[in-house]
């Protein structure tokens, strides 16, 4: 795994805490795919996100995507739902450990649609 993933693997397993843990990251130009050991799921579970991007504001940095899924359907419907609510975007804390992905990830203005 590299910097960048582990540092994403660690920021979501500890957001998960007992629900689950990461299994694996792959992180690519605009892109992040997660294998996840979900508590309750007897076989591993894959999210998506495509089409990612972050700007700052402020002090905080708003991470954007044009789709989000998952392997699993139900969760694939949430995520969707969940993620348009959201207007396809995520502000969290800056801070250094954002750095890794922030490296890997496009930056954009805000009104720049992702690719």
């Amino acid at each position: 795994m590299s910097p960048a993933e582990a540092a994403l693997a660690k920021l979501i397993g500890d957001r998960l805490g007992d629900a689950g843990s990461v299994r694996a990251v792959a992180l690519g130009k605009g892109e992040v795919r997660l294998t996840l050991d979900l508590a309750g799921q007897g076989a591993p579970v894959e999210i998506h996100a495509e089409g990612l991007g972050w700007h700052p504001q402020g002090d905080r940095v708003v991470v954007s995507w044009t789709r989000l899924g998952s392997s699993l359907a139900w969760l694939d419907r949430l995520a969707a739902a969940a993620s348009a609510r959201a207007g396809h975007r995520l502000a969290v804390p800056d801070s250094l450990r954002l750095l890794p992905l922030k490296l890997l990830l496009p930056r954009r203005e805000p009104d720049q649609p992702s690719k």
